[in-house]
């Protein structure tokens, strides 16, 4: 979740700045936030996800290499 809710931050301010960088007005197509929004709370919910899942394989690493089977 706090995972997804900083990806969506990001992603809204990815295009404050992209708006601010060209001058133009911060809002001046909304639509984009959200598009922003909903992307980087995906890849931030998908990070979360796989950092769990690398964590995983990490863990069964070190047990494989414990019993010495490297």
């Amino acid at each position: 979740m706090v995972n997804a809710l900083s990806g969506a931050l990001f992603g809204l301010a990815v295009q404050f700045m992209s708006n601010s960088l060209q001058k133009l007005p911060l809002m001046r197509r909304p639509w984009e936030h959200l598009l922003w929004m909903g992307g980087g709370a995906w890849a931030g919910h998908r990070l979360g996800i796989w950092t769990a899942e690398q964590q995983k394989v990490l863990e069964q690493q070190e047990a494989r290499k414990r019993k010495g089977h490297a």
